[in-house]
């Protein structure tokens, strides 16, 4: 890659973080106006959006990620996304753990930030990005809308899924960086 396309790939980055920072500070102020979802609850809503908060859960989203490995052939891309799968819910439950945040709702007892759902599903939105770019504004989509279910549902609050969904992108991109480098899980998975 030219030095000229590298550098407009880094500072594309740097905007991206830039403007994830500032959105997630604004969304501590947009939190309480956010919660007025809760006013046009519906049961066919409540549906949908359940089904999207499943599909967000730890078991679904591993499984699709290996899927779209499994039919892309990308053998050297899944242990870097499901490495940054991993970390990211470690550091989302040490955080959970850390913050004593409470839910808007009481259904859950669990504490709230950063988002796990958020977390998780916008850790393959890297990946898909850049590798699978049918896919990527698909992905996209589910990602927001399976956090946007998560605060719609009263189980999270605005700044808790943003700063999940920061969480989860931000490790997965760390560990593509380190691959781009270093080449481990592609030397690794040639023996496999």
């Amino acid at each position: 890659m030219p030095f000229n396309d590298s550098y407009n790939v880094n500072m594309k980055k740097k905007y991206i973080f830039i403007i994830w920072a500032v959105a997630l500070a604004l969304s501590f102020f947009l939190d309480k106006y956010f919660l007025a979802i809760q006013n046009f609850r519906n049961p066919v809503l409540d549906s949908v959006m359940t089904a999207f908060s499943f599909i967000g859960s730890w078991i679904i989203i591993p499984i699709l990620i290996v899927a779209i490995f499994l039919w892309k052939k990308q053998k050297p891309l899944a242990p870097v996304m499901l490495i940054g799968l991993g970390i990211s819910e470690l550091l989302m439950q040490t955080m959970q753990l850390t913050i004593p945040r409470m839910r808007p709702t009481t259904i859950i007892t669990k504490y709230s930030f950063p988002s796990g759902h958020a977390s998780s599903v916008f850790s393959a939105v890297p990946v898909i990005n850049r590798n699978f770019k049918v896919f990527r504004y698909c992905w996209l989509a589910l990602a927001v809308l399976i956090s946007f279910s998560r605060v719609y549902l009263g189980v999270h609050y605005l700044s808790d899924v943003v700063a999940g969904s920061l969480l989860g992108y931000g490790i997965t991109l760390f560990f593509m960086y380190l691959e781009d480098k270093t080449s481990f899980f592609k030397k690794l998975t040639r023996r496999f």
